[in-house]
């Protein structure tokens, strides 16, 4: 696995950690697994985009 799709993977699971302790805070643990998934894929997304030659 490339440097540049490990950094996307790591975000995206970081993504999703903290946004489920944010919904765990709230209770609502479901919804922050649901909007870290999202920002997790965008932060991916982005990360592998400037990485590209």
């Amino acid at each position: 696995m490339s440097e540049e799709k490990k950094y996307g993977s790591l975000a995206f699971v970081g993504c999703i950690l903290v946004c489920m302790g944010i919904g765990l805070a709230v209770n609502r643990p479901d919804i922050g697994a649901i909007i870290g998934v999202g920002l997790g894929f965008l932060l991916m997304a982005i990360i592998n985009a400037k990485t590209q030659k």
